[in-house]
C-alpha cells in the first residue's frame, strides 16, 4: 500500500502543469532549455521547451518586476527569429519544428523594451542593447519576407519598428544598423512601400512627406504622394500635382511619373497638356499602341472643342 502512495506522489509531482509552477522555477526551465539548444540546434524541441517556460514564467505577477526574465524572454524569441530566416535563407530545415510564433522579432522588442526599463546593472543594459540590434535585424528580414508574401500589415509593423529600435539606440549613444543617411531613408522608403500596400495611407504619408522633402532621389515617392492626396473623390487634384510636378522637374526622363501625369491631364481634363506628354511618351515607348490611341481621342476632343467654340475653319 505504501508503494502505491509512493508512486501516486511521484506521478503527481510529475505532472504538476506550468501554470502551476512559480515564475522563478519557470525561468530556470526555460534558461536549462535553452542552453541545451544553444548546445544541439538541430533540438529544436528544446527551443519549444524554453519559449513555452518563458510564455508562462511572465504570468507570474512578481518575476515579471525583474529585468532578468524579460531578457530570457528576448533572448529565446530573438532566436527564434535567426531560425526561422536561416531557415528561409538557407532552404534548410523544417520551419513547422519552431516555436508557432507569427512575429518573434516583434515579441523580442518588447521583452527588451520591458528589460530595459527594469535594468539595474550595467550587464544588464549592455544585454539589452544586444538583444535590441538582433532584433533590429530580425524585423529588417522577417518584414521583407512578409512583404514578399504579401502580408503587408505584418510587413509594416516589423519595417517600421526597425526604425523605432534606431531611436532607441541613437538615444543610448550606441549603434545602429541605420546610422548611414542612405540605410536610414531606404528603411524609410521601404516601410511606407508596405504601407502604401497594406491601405495605411496616412502611415505611408508620414514616410514618404519626409523624403519629399530630403528631395529623395526615389522617384516612386512622388508618384506615391499624388496617390495618396488624389484618391478621395473630392481630393484637390491640382494641390495633389505638386507632388508630380516636383518628380518630374526631378526626373524629367523617369517613364512612371510621366505616365502618372498623362493620367492626372486626363482625369481633369486638361487637353493641352496632354499633347505635349503624349509625345514624350510615344518617344519613350514608340510601340505602345494605346499612346496612339490615347493622342489620337486627344486631338479628336480638341477638334471638338474648337468647333463647338465657333472656330470657321473647324466648321468649313
Amino acid at each position: 500500500m505504501k508503494l502505491k502512495i509512493s508512486s501516486l506522489l511521484i506521478a503527481l509531482l510529475i505532472a504538476v502543469p506550468l501554470s502551476a509552477q512559480k515564475g522563478s522555477d519557470l525561468l530556470k526551465k526555460a534558461k536549462k532549455a535553452y542552453l541545451s539548444f544553444t548546445l544541439d540546434n538541430n533540438n529544436k524541441s528544446k527551443l519549444v521547451e524554453a519559449t513555452n517556460a518563458i510564455d508562462m514564467a511572465i504570468k507570474d505577477p512578481e518575476i515579471i518586476k525583474e529585468a532578468k526574465v524579460w531578457l530570457m524572454r528576448g533572448t529565446i524569441y530573438n532566436e527564434i527569429g535567426v531560425q526561422k530566416i536561416t531557415i528561409k535563407q538557407l532552404g534548410i530545415g523544417d520551419i513547422n519544428e519552431l516555436p508557432n510564433r507569427k512575429y518573434p522579432a516583434m515579441e523580442a522588442l518588447e521583452a527588451f523594451k520591458k528589460a530595459k526599463s527594469l535594468a539595474t546593472k550595467k550587464s544588464e543594459t549592455k544585454e539589452v542593447i544586444n538583444g535590441l540590434r538582433t532584433a533590429q535585424n530580425n524585423l529588417s528580414n522577417e518584414g521583407i519576407y512578409a512583404f514578399d508574401g504579401k502580408d503587408y500589415t505584418g510587413s509594416y509593423k516589423q519595417l517600421y519598428e526597425v526604425l523605432e529600435v534606431h531611436k532607441i539606440l541613437k538615444a543610448a549613444n550606441e549603434d545602429s544598423a541605420l546610422d548611414l543617411p542612405d540605410d536610414y531613408e531606404n528603411q524609410q522608403y521601404i516601410v511606407g512601400l508596405a504601407a502604401l500596400n497594406a491601405q495605411l495611407f496616412s502611415e505611408a504619408k508620414e514616410q514618404f512627406e519626409d523624403l519629399y522633402r530630403k528631395k529623395s532621389q526615389k522617384p516612386a515617392i512622388y508618384e506615391a504622394l499624388y496617390k495618396i492626396a488624389a484618391q478621395d473623390e473630392n481630393a484637390d487634384l491640382n494641390e495633389a500635382y505638386k507632388y508630380l510636378k516636383d518628380g518630374r522637374d526631378l526626373f524629367p526622363d523617369d517613364t512612371s511619373l510621366l505616365f502618372a501625369e498623362i493620367n492626372h491631364f486626363l482625369r481633369t481634363n486638361q487637353l493641352d497638356e496632354l499633347v505635349s506628354k503624349l509625345k514624350s511618351a510615344i518617344e519613350k515607348e514608340p510601340d505602345n499602341i494605346s499612346l496612339y490611341n490615347t493622342l489620337g481621342n486627344v486631338y479628336d476632343n480638341l477638334y471638338q472643342r474648337e468647333a463647338e467654340g465657333g472656330d470657321p475653319d473647324l466648321v468649313n
